[in-house]
């Protein structure tokens, strides 16, 4: 485990079986620089962009290229996302046996599953300053990356029940 990145501990077995362009983003140890293309549809409610202010989310929406830093050590990964005008930055930790991703001071807690060589990221909980969210009060989060021809893909969208979308984005990395 001492060589092992953060998602290789965590998934286990389950890492060799993500597509080559999965494996090769999340075996990374060290700092890598990636460039890409995001398209971002923020929140339309006027308390979700609030909330989004306050998760570090952006709140205009674009479809452009953008760069992105990874921070990665055995126990923990810093995520630079730089959107035009934008910085977006989380950290990925883990805890007993989870993947955790904390924006500011709220934490999710996600279950990794492979589905058809594509990392499917299932959130099973969310916690603010340590104490954790009843699930109805929590959000929805799809989250889903895959490699197609070099290139690192991913799909998120995150929803609150009563205030609609909160983000919603996808795109791609040059991996290769």
């Amino acid at each position: 485990m001492k060589d092992m990145s953060l998602y290789q501990q965590v998934m286990a077995d389950q890492f060799a079986n993500l597509a080559p362009e999965v494996k090769a983003f999340h075996s990374v140890l060290g700092v890598r620089q990636y460039s890409g293309y995001c398209n971002f549809e923020p929140a339309e409610n006027p308390i979700a962009k609030l909330l989004c202010l306050g998760l570090g989310l952006p709140i205009r929406a674009f479809s452009e290229s953008f760069g992105f830093e990874l921070n990665a050590t055995r126990d923990r990964e810093i995520w630079s996302r730089y959107f035009p005008g934008f910085l977006m930055r989380s950290e990925m930790s883990r805890s007993n046996g989870k993947l955790v991703e904390r924006f500011g001071l709220v934490r999710f807690h996600y279950r990794l599953v492979v589905e058809s060589a594509a990392l499917v990221m299932m959130l099973e909980s969310v916690s603010v300053l340590g104490v954790k969210l009843p699930g109805f009060l929590a959000p929805t989060i799809a989250a889903r990356e895959h490699g197609v021809d070099g290139r690192f893909h991913f799909s998120v969208r995150a929803d609150w029940r009563p205030l609609g979308r909160i983000s919603a984005y996808s795109g791609w990395l040059k991996i290769a």
